[in-house]
């Protein structure tokens, strides 16, 4: 999808000013209506969706359930509809910093970690959501920190549930597509059900599953699963999740005793054996121990007590130059200019390296990470001799390639990306996989 320019007017209304976020399934704008109301975001969905007849049925359909959401845990639907072969999601703009980027500022030290009854108490709006949600026929499919943002208010941060319904839409109905004739993959890996990844009919139980997926990465720091996406969609399936108290010890059974237990029953492989939404909100309701924790009621104030989690400014760009704190990696091979330039923005300053030179290059004497796009096995290989030892290096595949993705994680890519590649999520997978690198050579983490 090109995206229309700001300036652009959609629906005759909605006038665009700037971009302020770009995902799988569509572009986010900060917008203006004409009618002179309060500024807005918009979500133009992706050109390759909305020329799909059935994925514009589904997609009214969905927003306009989502439209019916007045939950104060959820972003709020003020329009939608079709212009010409455009569609268009207009929700409420708010301001402060979705939970990846809280969790990336804990794991750098710009932020703390939430204690036991923070994770508790934010969880705790996140399945007060989700109840509302399910309680209509509406299940979110895609729960991860990205999708939750914590409003910046007065009082604190305020949890806020985005993108409710549209996961069927990022990439061809998945963002792996097809792995089965029988069921199609959707959701994000890391946070993806058992019956996700299995590509089976998805109810409540799904989300339960992902947002405890959420919550242990809050208490740990990371996912319950870490790899390359097939065994991170295996393990989903198969393999039950270390405990985090084995990871991080007794911190959060100290200070929110059963918290973890909940999480592990969430994380229970049968569907039908988790607890159901409305018991996991009771259960993060009582563990939070705080008066505003009475998540499922209908409105709320700005003065009530909030989650206490410490939103920061959004995070203003790094220098286009790159600067102190900005990471080095060897980019080998061609690579869009705009993935380049968020690269750029996301902590990663690109150091171009010629994959068919002769002799290592000196500039990649200092990376600490590799990416070449589209590569093989052979590829790797070359990469390996033009950069540093022990240096992670990446690459990225089409969608639904999984014997290539099999294939390169027993040749030894540290991690793969799917296509069509975005900044901000290529710049994630570098540093996970240069945290790896580090603590496997018994470095200590940057």
């Amino acid at each position: 999808m090109l995206a229309p320019a700001p300036g652009a007017l959609i629906a005759g209304t909605y006038q665009l000013i700037a971009i302020i976020g770009e995902g799988a399934s569509g572009v986010v704008y900060r917008a203006e209506a004409t009618t002179g109301t309060a500024p807005v975001a918009i979500k133009l969905i992706r050109l390759e969706h909305a020329l799909r007849e059935q994925m514009r049925a589904r997609f009214l359909r969905e927003a306009r359930l989502a439209s019916t959401m007045q939950h104060p845990n959820a972003v709020r639907v003020h329009d939608y509809g079709a212009d010409d072969d455009v569609l268009y999601l207009v929700m409420e703009l708010l301001e402060g910093e979705d939970l990846r980027h809280r969790l990336d500022r804990a794991l750098a030290g710009d932020a703390s970690a939430m204690t036991g009854p923070e994770i508790a108490r934010t969880g705790a709006q996140i399945a007060a959501a989700l109840r509302d949600a399910h309680e209509v026929g509406l299940v979110h499919r895609d729960i991860k920190p990205q999708n939750i943002f914590l409003e910046r208010r007065p009082a604190g941060a305020w949890v806020r549930v985005l993108d409710f319904g549209l996961a069927f839409l990022i990439n061809n109905e998945g963002s792996l597509g097809r792995l089965t004739d029988e069921g199609v993959v959707t959701g994000t890996p890391h946070y993806m059900s058992p019956e996700q990844a299995a590509g089976e009919r998805l109810g409540p139980a799904s989300d339960v599953y992902s947002l405890g997926c959420v919550l242990y990465e809050l208490i740990t720091g990371q996912p319950p699963f870490m790899g390359s996406l097939v065994e991170i969609m295996t393990r989903h399936m198969v393999v039950p999740p270390t405990a985090p108290a084995a990871l991080v010890g007794s911190r959060t059974a100290a200070d929110a005793p059963g918290l973890e237990a909940l999480v592990m029953a969430m994380l229970v492989k049968a569907a039908d054996k988790r607890p159901t939404t409305a018991e996991v909100l009771d259960a993060l309701v009582e563990l939070g121990q705080s008066a505003f924790a009475a998540a499922g009621a209908a409105a709320r104030t700005d003065t009530e007590a909030h989650a206490g989690a410490d939103v920061a400014p959004d995070r203003a760009p790094a220098p286009a130059g790159g600067g102190e704190g900005q990471v080095p990696v060897a980019i080998l091979g061609p690579c869009d200019e705009q993935v380049l330039l968020a690269l750029r923005v996301n902590g990663v300053e690109p150091v171009p390296v010629a994959l068919d030179q002769a002799e290592p290059d000196p500039a990649a004497g200092t990376v600490l990470a590799g990416f070449v796009p589209g590569a093989d096995v052979a590829g790797l290989a070359r990469a390996r001799a033009l950069l540093p030892a022990d240096v992670p290096v990446l690459t990225s595949v089409p969608p639904a390639d999984l014997v290539r993705l099999a294939e390169f994680v027993r040749a030894g890519f540290a991690d793969v990306v799917v296509e069509p590649l975005h900044g901000q999520d290529l710049a994630r997978k570098l540093m996970r996989a240069l945290r790896r690198a580090r603590g496997q050579r018994g470095l200590p983490e940057r």
